[in-house]
């Protein structure tokens, strides 16, 4: 199903990048030129919308597990999923609430399990688990989850503000904005070229 899904959305991009590359301003109406070049809206919902995961990349279970209490700190991070991972391209990061990175060299792939070392004796902390790996068909899997050791201390306003200033979505919605705005402007300079040209 997720196979399928995917493959629909990738199929309808390629539609759409096609549909922009080939229209003329000369040779069609201008309510469809109009429509082409609003395509790129369309194009970012698409590309946006979560994919379901082949079942194959499912995660099955974690240790520790998904929002886990802990007295003793863990010395490794282990990943189970439903199926045996063929492509052996794993990334697993484990960070505390200021962003610093906990793991001990690279994670291991041993069938279905990753496994990714930490540092010895962590400290109370809420600490963030995040990997990805990829299917046989190529499709990627990221995700992530947290989970805390002992009774961590409130974080100070110096670094909420490092953690919260740490997050890239608003250079992600930025870049969608701009490039619906080149869009339209596009649109309007067609509609007055087509003006000129007809007179």
């Amino acid at each position: 199903m997720g196979r399928t899904m995917g493959g629909a959305c990738r199929l309808l991009r390629m539609r759409l990048l096609l549909l922009l590359v080939t229209m003329s301003p000369y040779k069609v109406p201008a309510s469809r030129f109009l429509a082409a070049a609003f395509a790129p809206l369309v194009a970012i919902a698409i590309w946006v919308v979560p994919v379901p995961a082949a079942a194959h990349v499912e995660l099955d279970s974690a240790s520790p597990a998904l929002n886990a209490q802990l007295d003793v700190a863990p010395s490794e991070v282990v990943l189970r999923f439903a199926h045996e991972l063929t492509i052996p391209a794993v990334e697993v990061t484990v960070t505390d609430r200021a962003k610093r990175a906990v793991t001990v060299g690279a994670a291991t792939v041993d069938g279905a399990v990753v496994t990714q070392p930490l540092k010895q004796n962590l400290l109370p902390e809420v600490y963030q688990v995040s990997y990805r790996v990829i299917s046989d068909d190529g499709h990627a899997l990221t995700n992530s989850y947290t989970f805390t050791v002992g009774s961590p201390p409130a974080l100070s306003s110096v670094e909420v503000k490092k953690v919260s200033n740490g997050s890239g979505v608003w250079w992600f919605f930025g870049g969608a904005v701009l490039f619906i705005l080149v869009g339209v402007v596009a649109a309007v300079v067609v509609m007055s070229v087509r003006r000129r040209h007809w007179r």
